[in-house]
């Protein structure tokens, strides 16, 4: 129930960063606090439904944790990518942006491989339902 709640202010805080986006258009910044927020949402929504699958199953399923994961880590290089292009927009090379363009690049090749694990992962729990009857005749 509190996970309903949660996911439900989410979306209104989401809704209400959404219209500040649309009053202040020329600012890209409400922009990237509403795509964080829509995402942190569907990351809700997600262990919400995580919960509800191991509570009806009686035991815990590794695929929705990845799935929420993999949520999160999408979510991560969104908002790094949109930060750092914002950094990027001044103009201005100082040692500070420097600095924030190479951690953030460091920071999305490590998220980068936590996603193709991931989704390797969720790959080889789907592939290891399937019949070899399954994997002839797709």
């Amino acid at each position: 129930m509190l996970l309903a709640i949660v996911a439900l202010i989410g979306t209104a805080g989401a809704v209400f960063t959404l219209t500040k986006a649309a009053y202040d258009v020329g600012s890209p910044a409400w922009l990237v606090v509403t795509i964080d927020r829509i995402l942190l949402v569907l990351m809700v929504i997600e262990i919400l439904h995580t919960v509800r699958v191991s509570f009806n199953e009686g035991a815990l399923v590794c695929e929705p944790f990845l799935i929420v994961g993999l949520i999160a880590s999408i979510r991560r290089v969104l908002v790094i990518t949109l930060e750092s292009s914002q950094a990027q927009e001044s103009g201005k090379t100082t040692p500070d942006i420097n600095d924030l363009f190479n951690s953030s690049m460091i920071e999305l090749c490590v998220l980068g491989g936590l996603i193709l694990v991931m989704v390797f992962s969720i790959y080889l729990l789907r592939g290891g339902k399937r019949t070899i009857a399954d994997r002839l005749n797709p």
